[in-house]
């Protein structure tokens, strides 16, 4: 009887041991077909700004942005390629820009500054959410609104004395709309951010400041 329970032990813990290995590969498996995924551009002296544009709308890349105010519009990069891979087009655009590190975060490519991050910008992406569940085929503003409209994000940004712009207009769902399920449950914002990239028709996301004073936020979509 001991002798059976040890070995129903044993075998139960292999399982788990291949089920997290098997979940691993997987991951795994995702962000290298990102990586390996080819990439068209011809650009000359751009931004950082419009070049991540051209690869989230023009090569369908999924990406979240946080911006130097003062840099995301210099006119500092020329990348022309066919059929690079996108981890080779990453690295030269850093090179270019070496102010700025990329990373796959959550199936998602994140381009942020150098070092340490805006304080306020750290702080709101690491900030715990207890539930975000936008209408499923929600507009881009409808789901960039139920972002800012968030408990946990409008007392933050109440503490600091900051504001968030919010466009107050009627939007009709674009042709490409899906009704994909965005809603997560005890996460931070950059996942939530990042599985709207992610999973959504809105594939890029951004963070900066509209003013110099830094009381304006500035969130993209």
């Amino acid at each position: 009887m001991i002798m059976a329970l040890r070995i129903l032990s044993v075998l139960s813990c292999s399982i788990l041991i291949c089920l997290a290995l098997g979940m691993r590969c997987v991951g795994q498996d995702a962000q290298t077909l990102l990586l390996e995924k080819p990439v068209d551009l011809d650009l000359k002296k751009s931004s950082l700004a419009l070049v991540l544009g051209h690869l989230s709308v023009h090569q369908d890349i999924p990406i979240g942005f946080v911006a130097r105010s003062e840099e995301k519009y210099e006119l500092l990069l020329n990348v022309k390629v066919h059929g690079a891979p996108l981890k080779e087009v990453l690295d030269l655009i850093v090179k270019q820009e070496p102010r700025y590190i990329w990373e796959i975060r959550d199936g998602v490519v994140n381009i942020t500054p150098v070092g340490r991050t805006d304080e306020f910008f750290e702080r709101l992406l690491t900030t715990r959410i207890k539930r975000f569940a936008p209408r499923p085929g929600s507009t881009k503003y409808e789901v960039k609104e139920a972002v800012l409209d968030l408990p946990e994000v409008k007392a933050l940004l109440n503490e600091k004395g900051i504001t968030a712009s919010k466009l107050m207009a009627f939007h009709r769902p674009s042709i490409y709309a899906n009704s994909v399920d965005l809603s997560c449950s005890d996460t931070d914002l950059l996942t939530i951010l990042n599985k709207i990239a992610r999973e959504s028709e809105f594939n890029f996301w951004s963070l900066d400041w509209a003013d110099n004073e830094h009381k304006e936020l500035e969130f993209g979509l």
